[in-house]
């Protein structure tokens, strides 16, 4: 990596012209990945530059006398956040075993004409491959898989556990999940399975081993996507199964009820427990008025919902490990219908993140790119799927490669002509002729054909996500009939107004989960932090004693990790924020100014900001850190990508990249 501090060079024509200057070192640009703005009076080169003997030699003889040559060996190569991809493929949903044989060699045809490398199917045929408890039928499955590998395409292979056949259903009844309101579901649409009931998690160990003993070790089955969207359309289940299984996760917690009631002091309306099993699941009260249960007992219950969802996940990956030793993934899906799964826990195991993105706002794909890449082994993450309708598809693929994605998988090759997904959401229209972006994607394949030295600088940006303060704010919307969306208040801001602020000035972020190793960043951001940490705080603490910067809400600390609100502040306030009274600073509606609090603490400093504070004060507050004027420890000016109002492309800008060295 090059980087040039000589004041001189703010006018060089590199920093002025995004690729003309650039040619100076490297006429055929194989060796660089340049970003450039250009805010008046301070030109800044952003550089990410593959190194190489080679392209030093070029360096050192046409910029060494405007250059610290000593540079180019004592600053190290980048230890990018980033994965360093020298290229995102294509991949694409097909579904074989929906369709003829008769028409498979056109469809593979055309898969292959389209640059797809790779097809994903297999997640939504349970049925299909076991048509009985003891019956497995495979010879679709064996056919598809063998015709793809005739064309030199690649098979990401899905367990089907999402969807439970139906004499499983009529043979154990209880694996249907159970409503808020009391009642079963019924067979008929699909994630209809709980999964604590002991029927289907059995059903389900014999249908994913039975594929992966067959397809583990098979030359064209490259990759595995264990099931499809968990914790979608059924988020939770309040079955007797659940039931059981709750009370147990509350023994673990709490050790003794006596510490339960304590903790969630019961006497609040008469609700002290006796035993273990007078604890309730939080089923919808029935009431003329909207009602809820007690605050503390809906947290643990959605990180027992959570952690049931995962430990389903994990028991798939432990059964799959045995037989393949080729990349497992998940394929999970966006906040935009609710967080309700700790997707960091999720992914803790398996050997990739995917994600299922439907967006046409730049910064809502960059968030969810960078929030899977942040959560994948190995700094890279796959998008499972995405629309292939997007008028700025191509765009969206630059967009996704640039924020660290391997693979890209469309959904869906050809429209499906009946059932509950039928649409025309697809690269084919139902007659099978290509719609335009088939050949909007073909030719961006083809560009892309060619590996591309390229590594992206490490993320300046740690954004820290919470979800023990997001499901907070959801259980505080009292109202259960507002559509999910609305009642998804901390995802919602955090991706709409603080990622989108940081994305459009141009700052690679990351997302964390655990606040380690937050001295390699040079702002931190806890938006939104409602629910208090011990061990976060301790980091954030640490971080800016250091000489770190870091920016919180006013909502900050003020509750405990049992959803009830503390009576006076943390050891944070007085430390990091100056603030000498016992209680919390006035965040009321009234307050004069978003921003409520500036302290300096040790070498560093902390932003308090109104817990509502809106997208305009995040930029302004943004600019001011990463401005020449601001502190010393700023290193860059603000770059800012194009997108209107609403979130979406300008029409004037493509989309947008950023290479976020420190120059």
């Amino acid at each position: 990596m090059l980087k040039i501090e000589k004041p001189e060079l703010k006018y060089h024509p590199a920093a002025i012209h995004l690729w003309e200057g650039l040619r100076i070192i490297d006429p055929f640009l194989r060796n660089v990945r340049l970003e450039i703005t250009h805010p008046l009076g301070n030109a800044l080169l952003r550089s990410a530059l593959s190194r190489s003997d080679k392209w030093q030699e070029k360096a050192v003889s046409k910029l060494g006398n405007e250059v610290d040559i000593s540079l180019l060996t004592s600053v190290p190569q980048s230890t990018s956040t980033h994965y360093p991809q020298r290229i995102m493929q294509l991949g694409i949903s097909y579904y074989p075993e929906y369709y003829p044989p008769s028409l498979w060699d056109r469809h593979f045809q055309i898969v292959a004409e389209g640059g797809f490398k790779r097809v994903r199917f297999g997640e939504s045929s349970w049925a299909s491959f076991q048509p009985a408890n003891n019956e497995f039928r495979w010879e679709v499955l064996d056919s598809a898989i063998e015709k793809a590998a005739s064309f030199g395409i690649e098979v990401v292979l899905g367990t089907p556990t999402y969807v439970p056949p139906l004499w499983l259903v009529q043979e154990h009844p209880d694996v249907l999940p159970v409503g808020s309101d009391g009642r079963r579901t019924v067979f008929g649409a699909r994630q209809h399975r709980c999964f604590n009931a002991p029927a289907y998690v059995e059903a389900a160990d014999r249908i994913v081993g039975a594929m992966v003993q067959r397809y583990g070790r098979h030359p064209n089955v490259v990759a595995w996507q264990i099931d499809n969207e968990l914790g979608g359309e059924q988020k939770r289940c309040y079955c007797e199964h659940c039931l059981g299984q709750f009370q147990q996760f509350l023994q673990t917690r709490y050790g003794t009820i006596e510490e339960l009631n304590r903790r969630w002091n019961t006497a609040f309306w008469g609700q002290r427990y006796a035993r273990w099993e007078d604890v309730p699941v939080p089923l919808k009260v029935n009431a003329d008025l909207p009602m809820r249960h007690h605050p503390s007992l809906e947290l643990d219950f959605q990180r027992f919902s959570s952690d049931s969802i995962v430990r389903f996940c994990d028991r798939q990956f432990d059964i799959m490990r045995e037989h393949t030793d080729r990349p497992i993934t998940h394929n999970t899906d966006t906040f935009y219908w609710g967080d309700n799964v700790n997707v960091h826990h999720l992914f803790k195991k398996l050997d990739v993140a995917g994600m299922d993105v439907y967006s046409d706002r730049p910064f809502e794909i960059a968030f969810y790119s960078d929030l899977t890449r942040s959560v994948s082994k190995g700094e890279r993450f796959w998008m499972m799927e995405y629309s292939t309708l997007s008028p700025r598809l191509t765009q969206e693929l630059d967009l996704a490669a640039d924020h660290g994605c391997e693979w890209f998988y469309l959904f869906k090759m050809l429209p499906f002509t009946c059932g509950q997904e039928m649409d025309r959401n697809a690269l084919l229209k139902l007659s099978g002729t290509p719609q335009p972006n088939y050949h909007k994607v073909r030719a961006w394949a083809a560009e892309h054909a060619m590996p591309k030295a390229a590594c992206q600088a490490p993320s300046r940006v740690a954004l820290l996500y919470d979800f023990d303060s997001s499901w907070a704010y959801w259980i505080d919307q009292w109202r259960g009939d507002l559509p999910i969306p609305e009642r998804q208040v901390y995802p919602k801001y955090i991706v709409e107004t603080v990622y989108r602020a940081l994305f459009e000035a141009g700052l690679g972020v990351d997302i964390v989960f655990d606040p380690v190793n937050l001295e390699r960043y040079d702002l931190v951001v806890a938006a939104r932090q409602l629910v208090h940490k011990p061990a976060i705080e301790k980091a954030l603490a640490q971080y800016v004693h250091q000489g770190g910067r870091l920016i919180v809400t006013s909502d900050l600390f003020r509750r405990n990790e049992d959803n009830a609100w503390l009576e006076r502040v943390t050891p944070t306030y007085p430390t990091l924020l100056g603030w000498t009274g016992v209680d919390f600073p006035d965040d009321s509606a009234e307050a004069d100014s978003w921003q409520i609090l500036t302290h300096h603490h040790g070498k560093g400093k902390t932003i308090m900001l109104h817990r509502e504070a809106q997208i305009d004060a995040w930029q302004q507050i943004l600019q001011d850190c990463f401005s020449a004027s601001g502190p010393a420890t700023s290193q860059g000016n603000v770059l800012r990508h194009s997108s209107n109002e609403n979130g979406v492309y300008d029409q004037r800008g493509g989309a947008p990249r950023a290479t976020h060295a420190t120059v």
